[in-house]
């Protein structure tokens, strides 16, 4: 169960239904100190098969403590994190907007061409300012900020392969 800092917490379980917990406590390394997790707690709806089957390596890795293994538990810990993250932001998608949901899809086809915001609100049906206005609360970012993002991210996934350089 993830609890935010500074909740308190309670827990009752039955015999009948038995109640497994496996605390983590974490801290963020130097450049994620100011990330929030999007979720105000994790409970066993959120924790699928797949989640599951990483925090029982998670617990045997911490638990015998091979060689090395703050790497491996390390890995794990993000992979849960990775994993529950991407299911959130997936039941999540549900609710977005559909026509910032096929801007954005846009964007990340087409980020190479000149997109301006005319052109995506153009395709939503929509006033430009209204759309700018509309994709800002959706995303938290503007459509160029996005675009940026999207650009800087291609460029680095480029770079990292090897086949390109600066």
């Amino acid at each position: 169960m993830y609890i935010p800092e500074g909740c308190t917490r309670e827990a009752h379980t039955f015999r009948e239904l038995p109640m497994h917990c496996y605390p983590c406590n974490f801290h963020w390394a130097a450049s994620y100190n100011d990330v929030h997790l999007p979720f105000e707690h994790v409970s066993k709806k959120m924790i699928t098969k797949e989640i599951l089957d990483y925090i029982r390596e998670f617990k045997q890795a911490s638990m015998n403590r091979k060689p090395l293994y703050t790497f491996e538990t390390r890995a794990l810990f993000e992979l849960i994190l990775q994993r529950m993250l991407s299911d959130y932001h997936l039941l999540s998608a549900n609710t977005i907007d559909p026509r910032i949901k096929n801007a954005t899809y846009y964007i990340n086809e087409q980020f190479s061409h000149n997109i301006t915001v005319g052109i995506l609100a153009e395709q939503a049906n929509l006033n430009t300012v209204y759309f700018g206005k509309l994709f800002k609360e959706t995303t938290d970012l503007t459509y160029k900020e996005y675009l940026y993002r999207i650009r800087i991210n291609n460029a680095e996934m480029m770079l990292s392969s090897g086949d390109f350089n600066v």
